[in-house]
C-alpha cells in the first residue's frame, strides 16, 4: 500500500497532477464530466502507474495505480486494507476524475466490471 504521507508531500503531489490530463473546460455542455486521463505510464490492462519513493531492502521502485493515488490525495486518507477503488462510473482504467472513483469491495469491484463489458468477452 502507498504510503499517504509520502504521497502527501508538495512536491509529489505537484508532479503528479501535472501527470494527470485534466480538461480545460470542465463546464463543456456534451460532457459535463469527462475522464481525467493519465499521461504517464499505463500497464499492459490500461492502468495508470505511478513511481515514489523506493523499497528499502532492493532499493527498487515503489509503484502504485495511479486513480488509487488519485482516491487519497482528493480524499486525504488511506485506503482501507482489503478494499478496492473502483471506476464506478467510467469503467476506463486509465481515468483519474475523483468524481469518478469510489471505494468498494472486490466483490463490488468484479460486478462494476461486468456490467461495463470489461470482462474480456466484448
Amino acid at each position: 500500500m502507498a504510503d499517504y504521507s509520502l504521497l502527501n508531500s508538495m512536491d509529489f503531489s505537484d508532479n503528479f497532477w501535472d501527470t494527470v490530463n485534466i480538461p480545460d473546460d470542465l463546464l463543456d455542455e456534451d460532457d459535463p464530466d469527462p475522464c481525467w486521463g493519465w499521461k504517464g505510464y499505463c500497464d499492459d490492462r490500461g492502468y495508470g502507474r505511478v513511481s515514489f519513493g523506493r523499497y528499502p531492502d532492493t532499493n527498487n521502485a515503489r509503484l502504485e495505480y495511479a486513480h488509487r493515488v488519485v482516491y487519497m490525495l482528493n480524499r486525504g486518507v488511506e485506503i482501507p486494507e482489503g478494499m478496492h477503488v473502483r471506476h464506478a462510473v467510467c469503467g476506463n482504467p486509465a481515468c483519474c476524475n475523483p468524481s469518478h472513483l469510489e471505494l468498494g469491495t472486490a466483490k463490488e469491484n468484479a460486478a462494476d466490471r461486468d456490467r461495463m463489458g470489461r470482462n474480456g468477452t466484448r
